[in-house]
């Protein structure tokens, strides 16, 4: 299985008056990131700095006819989906039950954001041109 990089966030969309965001974590829905001012780009550790926790944002271009937030949730997903199969194939015993079904849930997840970009399409452009 081949790997890519796919940037998940974007920290010039999400920082405020010049935030600096310093990255500890991703989970599956969210970036934890300590969040330092702009002219401390470090965090500190005396106090101990706190997490921010931010959403996970796929940057697409939007064009017209398409769902930008729709397909970024599409790609997301899709590395849920890949994240999951990892984990069921090298899993073992009560593990792999439960990475198996987490991988079907994730699946289900992609089914429904595809549908969901179908609808759109479907109300937004004339689907005649694609009858034979």
């Amino acid at each position: 299985m081949g790997g890519a990089w796919l940037p998940v966030w974007s920290s010039a969309t999400a920082s405020k008056s010049g935030e600096v965001y310093w990255p500890v974590a991703i989970r599956s829905q969210e970036l934890c990131s300590i969040m330092c001012p702009k002219h401390q780009p470090y965090p500190s550790v005396n106090p101990r700095p706190f997490f921010t926790r931010l959403p996970l944002q796929v940057p697409v271009l939007s064009v017209e006819g398409g769902a930008p937030a729709l397909e970024a949730e599409l790609m997301l997903t899709s590395l849920r989906i890949d994240s999951a199969r990892l984990r069921s194939e090298t899993a073992m015993g009560l593990d792999a039950v439960h990475a198996a079904d987490e991988l079907v849930g994730r699946q289900a997840e992609a089914d429904r954001s595809l549908l969901k970009i179908f609808q759109v399409m479907r109300a937004t452009t004339d689907f005649k041109a694609f009858v034979i």
